[in-house]
Parts: structure tokens; sequence; C-alpha cells
């Protein structure tokens, strides 16, 4: 396993460093090693964007995740992968975050306490904090950046 000197999330591989699906800790965080796919709506990387899960397939190392909700598994519905660290070229591999507190781009409306559910290309939707009705993948953690469209968010049930 090769990981960057500024960090897993910073990883831009060309060729796979380290087996897909792997999990890494690393300063109180959670990385899951994955391979990248712009998906048919060609929605390119950007740092904090949710990624979907386009192809799982444990048994055949296959991990690959999208940020194009319309080439996502069940069009991303439940299937939120994690979020990316760093602008990743298609058909490169990463290390997603999938545990722990991470800044991640987020519905407009989203503010502290509110929960982080699968969204929309890129971003986490949000559920009001106290009623909850789909599955949460983080929780805001702050009030939402409206400059970068992102909230601080502590992720959860990503991990497996």
């Amino acid at each position: 396993v090769e990981i960057p000197s500024s960090g897993p999330q910073a990883a831009n591989d060309a060729t796979a460093k380290a087996p897909l699906g792997v999990l890494y800790r690393h300063n109180g965080n959670v990385y899951r090693y994955v391979q990248f796919d712009n998906g048919d709506d060609n929605v390119a990387a950007v740092v904090g964007a949710v990624a979907y899960w386009k192809t799982l397939a444990p048994a055949s190392g296959s991990f690959v995740v999208t940020c194009d909700i319309s080439s996502a598994i069940g069009s991303g519905v439940n299937l939120v992968a994690g979020v990316l660290g760093v602008i990743v070229t298609d058909q490169y591999y990463t290390w997603i975050q999938v545990g722990g507190k991470c800044t991640a781009q987020t519905a407009a409306s989203t503010t502290t306490g509110d929960a982080c559910i699968y969204g929309t290309d890129k971003a986490f939707g949000r559920d009001a904090a106290n009623s909850v009705a789909d599955v949460a993948f983080g929780i805001a953690l702050d009030a939402r950046q409206t400059t970068l469209g992102s909230n601080t968010v502590l992720l959860h049930n990503l991990i497996w």
C-alpha cells in the first residue's frame, strides 16, 4: 500500500497503489481505496464531493465510485460510498473518506444537526435535525459554508 506523504485524501493514482476496497486509518479518519469513474453524464470530481457506488463487487475486487448519481447503482439511492478529498481524474484511483470528520458538499439549506442523506450529483441531501426519514450517512456539525457549498460532516454508516 502506498500512501501520499500529504495523506490518503490526496491520492490521484493512474495505477492502483493498494488493493481496491481496503480500509486505512489516518489521523482519526477512515478511508477506502477505490477507482473513480465520471459516469455517463461525465460528472467530474471536486474536493468534498459525495461519491456513490457505480460498481460494488467485493468478491471480484471491483470498487468503483462516481459523482454522477444517475450512473450509480439504483440511481444512488442509499448507496453513498464516501467523500472525495481531492480532484480525481476519470478512471484513476483514490482514497475516499468513509469515517470521521470531513468537509463535504451539501444541500443549500443544510445546517448544524441535519442528517446528511443521499442527494444529487456530488452533494449530500439533508433531513432536518430530529426528523430523519432516510438513511443518514453523516451529521452536519456546523452551518453551511455558502461560498464553498459545504458543511463539516461527521460520517457514519459507510464502514463495513
